[in-house]
């Protein structure tokens, strides 16, 4: 890569590096685990679509998004493995998320329910998120799996 003048500062991806790396690290799952590849924020700056197909060329089952536009720019570029977003998202972003394809992370019961009820009811992969104690986001541990009973 060649510099210009003014650039005080980049990051250079070796993408055989990175996905080495994956190799080692994927040493350590057992043979029915598999892992999430985290691209939000442009894959930390260093290209989240350079990052999202290595990572999937390298057995990613999932890639991980702060928020649905992220997820949606994904598509666009043409990546089509499951989605998560992170981040807990809006009512106003449900159409995103469904026209997209994106699995949203679930964290109160009323983005459940608009999310079910958009387009008239039909179902969603979700990832249900659980409060462990960082009390950050998600459903209480001591009552998430009571609140349907």
């Amino acid at each position: 890569m060649k510099l210009k003048t003014n650039e005080r500062s980049w990051v250079e991806i070796d993408l055989a590096a990175f996905t080495q790396n994956l190799t080692y690290l994927k040493g350590f799952l057992a043979d029915e685990q598999s892992f999430l590849q985290i691209v939000k924020a442009d894959a930390y700056g260093h290209g989240a679509l350079e990052i999202a197909q290595c990572a999937l060329d390298s057995g990613a089952a999932y890639l991980g998004v702060a928020n649905p536009e992220e997820g949606k720019l994904l598509r666009i570029q043409g990546i089509k493995a499951p989605i998560l977003v992170l981040s807990p998202s809006l009512p106003s972003e449900i159409p995103i998320i469904v026209d997209y394809g994106l699995v949203p992370g679930v964290s109160d019961l009323e983005f459940a329910r608009a999310l079910s009820d958009y387009r008239g009811g039909t179902r969603h992969k979700i990832h249900l998120k659980i409060d462990t104690g960082m009390h950050r986001s998600g459903f209480r541990s001591d009552t998430a799996f009571g609140m349907y009973s």
